[in-house]
């Protein structure tokens, strides 16, 4: 995870006042300084990010502000899933075929947001890189062995896409080693909406057990 690394130069926070060097911990404004290979594993609609960032409410008076009973088991007490009437969607055991209409128009908007920015960064399409940007609504599923083998983007497993980007004996091309998911959520939102290959089995489960 690029949240657990150490900034060995000040590339990235050279471009920010002292304020704002804060941003270089988050991959949108780090990977653009990375220089060695990279290979990002991502779902483009990831279950904690839906539940703590889409759909979550502001945090008065961080870090000692107020607490939430409303919450995604990761991180229960930081006003996840709080914006009225999404918890049945983003919450602990939640489907998203509960969805409503306006919340998987949300929810596409989303992925879309999240492709655009991540293709739109040089780094995305340097020679040498690679990125399986898949559209499963679910959290780490690189580290689930059954979702890691069976998740595919364009016909490609996750695991054989990353496994040909890693034994490659030379540099790969600009965008060889990429598979970008462009399935999207209709309304009523199936699991398998997005991608055929996600695993239906997954919708109402424990995010914990579902996602390890």
């Amino acid at each position: 995870y690029l949240s657990n690394w150490t900034m060995t130069d000040n590339k990235c926070l050279d471009q920010y006042p002292g304020e704002l060097q804060w941003l270089c911990l988050f991959p949108e404004h780090a990977y653009k300084f990375i220089e060695a290979r990279i290979f990002v594993l991502n779902s483009a609609l990831d279950l904690w990010q839906t539940s703590n960032i889409l759909s979550a409410e502001p945090i008065t008076f961080f870090p000692d502000g107020e607490r939430s009973d409303i919450g995604f088991k990761f991180n229960l007490g930081y006003n996840a899933s709080a914006v009225a009437g999404w918890l049945s969607c983003t919450g602990n055991y939640a489907k998203i075929s509960d969805c409503t209409p306006g919340m998987i128009h949300d929810m596409n908007d989303y992925m879309n947001y999240f492709n655009h920015i991540i293709t739109g960064i040089p780094t995305f399409r340097k020679r040498g890189n690679g990125a399986f940007i898949y559209g499963c609504y679910v959290h780490n599923a690189e580290m689930n062995p059954l979702d890691y083998r069976t998740y595919q983007v364009d016909g490609v497993p996750m695991r054989d896409a990353l496994s040909k980007w890693w034994r490659r004996s030379g540099i790969s091309r600009s965008g060889e080693d990429t598979y970008v998911e462009s399935g999207r959520y209709t309304y009523p939102a199936s699991v398998t909406d997005a991608n055929p290959t996600c695993n239906y089995w997954c919708d109402g489960q424990d995010p914990v057990w579902c996602s390890f």
